[in-house]
């Protein structure tokens, strides 16, 4: 058996309050922003800002330091600043209309990719992932990588088809290669879905109303049934947490 343990912090959040000399400002121009992203490339923090209607690239190598190279893009769309990546030789963003758009030169210069995504996932590798929507209506993986857009499987029943959170790699002794997680969402039922996923292990939250202490089956891929059981929450509305390896193994879950 593989146990997963989970901790909840009793300290209310809301409550915690990050004094100046412990927070620095994002990097802006107008101090007016509407939107932001930031992600990693080579060691590289990169920043896109929307400040002011003005979309704002900013560098640094060391962001608790306060110093930011800044430019403002010369954009000939108007952005999803949610779509923001980076591979180790390109940004990316999608557009208004989902067209996905790249640049080779920090921002400068943007040329069309020649596809549609639904939305952005994250880089593996030095790929790009996504979520792409066909003309019936399926949501399928998608990769972009120097130049060539792959279009793969369709998405799998509760996995989060846009605003989901950044993709975090993570590696460790025991895996050959790195894993990719991310986590909330809304899944394609337009309903939202805590997910964490990764080549091993999947848990997903959903919000369910069901006795409290009660096991509820949830339905998974062929036979990859996860069995949840209910840790915390009220008698209308609860958290149901579910877990399970891909190779048919459960996962036992306490707080």
């Amino acid at each position: 058996d593989y146990k997963v343990k989970v901790n909840v912090h009793k300290q209310d959040v809301d409550a915690m309050v990050w004094d100046s000399g412990r927070r620095r400002d994002l990097p802006n121009v107008m101090s007016t922003l509407w939107a932001s992203k930031t992600v990693m490339q080579d060691g590289n923090f990169l920043c896109l800002v929307n400040d002011n209607g003005s979309y704002v690239l900013s560098r640094s190598d060391d962001p608790l330091a306060g110093t930011w190279e800044k430019a403002v893009l010369p954009l000939p769309f108007t952005p999803q600043i949610e779509s923001f990546n980076a591979t180790s030789d390109a940004l990316y963003l999608l557009d208004g209309n989902d067209q996905l758009f790249m640049s080779d030169d920090m921002g400068q210069n943007w040329s069309d990719c020649g596809v549609a995504w639904h939305s952005v996932i994250g880089v593996y590798g030095n790929k790009l992932m996504g979520v792409m929507k066909d003309a019936d209506g399926n949501y399928l993986h998608a990769e972009y990588a120097q130049g060539a857009a792959i279009v793969g499987s369709q998405v799998p029943n509760g996995f989060p088809v846009e605003s989901m959170s950044n993709m975090v790699m993570a590696s460790n002794e025991w895996t050959s290669s790195q894993q990719a997680m991310i986590v909330g969402g809304i899944i394609a039922d337009g309903s939202n879905a805590l997910h964490l996923r990764c080549s091993d292990v999947r848990l997903l939250i959903r919000r369910q109303s069901v006795p409290i202490g009660q096991k509820h089956r949830l339905p998974g891929r062929g036979s990859h049934e996860r069995v949840a059981e209910i840790l915390s929450g009220r008698h209308e509305e609860i958290l149901v947490l579910a877990a399970g390896f891909f190779q048919d193994q459960q996962v036992a879950l306490r707080f």
